[in-house]
């Protein structure tokens, strides 16, 4: 279910976009969909658009308006080889033995990839594990989504 080349087209630090807050389209998690915002864990806003673009040190910039008050957040993230961008909020794993972790384990992971579509839209590509374990007993939530979300203007 990732993102594969023959479906999508990457980006480079000169995109920017305005793209809807909300999703028209999913594949993968049962949960709710969350917005674009959520995905970036802002958590909940009542907004239409947000407005993506990149400074000059390939952070990502999500901006967006409420109420009238204008917010922007900056997202350290990196272009990966393969061509999407990529940020991850969590990176934690611990795992004892390593490899075969039978004794202990405890990850938590939330990461998002960034990529368009052919028609366009922008495409999200989120991973989350916060799982562990001690001996044989386990527990925690894994997952991965592709949200679609139209781009509005470009």
């Amino acid at each position: 279910m990732g993102l594969r080349k023959s479906k999508v087209t990457y980006f480079d630090n000169h995109f920017s976009a305005t793209v809807s807050n909300y999703s028209f389209k999913k594949k993968g998690s049962n949960w709710s969909e969350p917005s674009l915002l959520q995905l970036f864990e802002i958590g909940v806003v009542n907004t239409d658009s947000v407005s993506l673009g990149f400074n000059d040190s390939n952070a990502l910039i999500l901006s967006y308006e409420v109420n009238g008050q204008k917010f922007e957040n900056v997202f350290n993230g990196k272009f990966a080889d393969k061509g999407y961008y990529e940020i991850y909020f969590r990176n934690k794993r611990k795992e004892i033995p390593p490899v075969i972790h039978i004794i202990y384990s405890s990850n938590h992971i939330n990461r998002v990839r960034l990529a368009l579509t052919k028609e366009g839209d922008l495409l999200v590509d989120n991973m989350w594990d916060d799982s562990g374990n001690i001996f044989i007993i386990g527990a925690g939530d894994s997952g991965r989504r592709l949200s679609y979300f139209e781009c509005k203007s470009r």
